[in-house]
């Protein structure tokens, strides 16, 4: 016998049927994009980077620009003072310069002949002649404001005088002071030659007198050691540290030291050591 679907069946078939196509009618189609993986690439470390070009800098702001100093670097076993480049003094009328030396050292023979300066009376020129040692101080006098009252001694007397100027405030003129000191000035035969010279120290840098003779003769740089004759307006300046070029100074010995102070006194030192 055969069998007949029922109309309500159908219906219900259909219904459902049109429920099941429509939402796949209706779905919205999106574009798919390419997904890009250059950007996560890792380098190859075997390339390297093109460098930067530097901006170009306009003339104007070149010129402006500061520059840089130029410096040396510090010479080894450099001590802890500075040395000054050099310890001459200007040329001038009135100071001369020791006795130049055939190398670096100085002349070892005095001057010959008479020291006959003007002004000095008979008994004045005996006394240059044969000075009177005994007349002078056995220390040094380190008062400025006896400068004068020394010259007067030195005429009585005859005895040359040596004038010592000492900084002890500047460092780097510190250390050289007391370098020449202890490497000269500690000699027995310095010593023995001291009692022949009016001893006279000027401590900088001192008050106005010691300036008035910072002015006098024309120091600008210490240790500045000075011999003076009687009756005399030039001062002699004694050379006590070699400066070679590019190198720490260097002091000179105590035996050439007092072979130039010998040689820029009167002629009665000849002999006297």
């Amino acid at each position: 016998m055969k069998k007949h679907i029922s109309p309500l069946i159908l219906s219900l078939i259909a219904l459902i049927t049109l429920s099941l196509t429509a939402p796949a009618q209706q779905r919205i189609e999106f574009q798919r994009q390419k997904f890009d993986r250059s950007r996560f690439k890792r380098p190859d470390p075997s390339m390297r980077p093109e460098s930067p070009q530097p901006t170009p800098v306009s003339p104007a702001y070149e010129s402006a620009r500061p520059r840089g100093m130029v410096t040396e670097p510090p010479a080894a076993n450099e001590p802890e003072f500075k040395f000054p480049d050099s310890t001459t003094t200007p040329p001038a009328t009135n100071v001369t310069s020791s006795p130049s030396p055939s190398s670096w050292g100085f002349s070892t023979t005095s001057e010959s002949g008479d020291y006959t300066p003007a002004g000095a009376t008979p008994e004045e020129q005996a006394a240059i002649n044969e000075p009177r040692f005994e007349l002078i101080p056995g220390k040094w006098q380190t008062d400025p404001r006896d400068f004068e009252k020394l010259l007067d001694l030195q005429k009585e007397s005859g005895a040359c005088m040596l004038v010592y100027f000492n900084n002890q405030i500047d460092s780097s003129q510190k250390g050289l002071c007391n370098w020449f000191e202890k490497k000269v000035t500690t000699d027995m035969s310095w010593r023995k030659a001291m009692k022949f010279y009016i001893q006279f120290q000027v401590i900088l840098p001192g008050k106005k007198d010691a300036q008035a003779l910072v002015e006098k003769f024309r120091v600008n740089k210490t240790p500045a050691l000075f011999v003076v004759k009687p009756f005399s307006t030039f001062y002699t300046r004694i050379q006590v540290f070699e400066f070679p070029v590019g190198d720490r100074p260097i002091p000179i010995e105590a035996d050439v030291v007092l072979e130039s102070i010998k040689a820029a006194s009167t002629p009665a030192y000849k002999d006297k050591f």
